[in-house]
């Protein structure tokens, strides 16, 4: 038989649960990236825009 502890553990441990779901969804991917690796996808992202604005001039 089920009593009041019973369902109050149950709703902590839901609740616990829904948390963490929304947590692992919600929460930003985060990795550490070295200085020299920022920039060079700045110069490479950089290059790439570029190229692009030369070829839209160049038509």
């Amino acid at each position: 038989m089920f009593t009041f502890g019973h369902l109050i553990a149950a709703r902590k441990l839901a609740a616990a649960s829904a948390d963490h779901v929304a947590e692992q969804s919600d929460a930003p991917i985060r990795k550490k990236v070295s200085r020299s690796e920022i920039e060079r996808l700045f110069k490479s992202d950089l290059q790439a825009k570029s190229e692009i604005m030369a070829q839209r001039a160049a038509p």
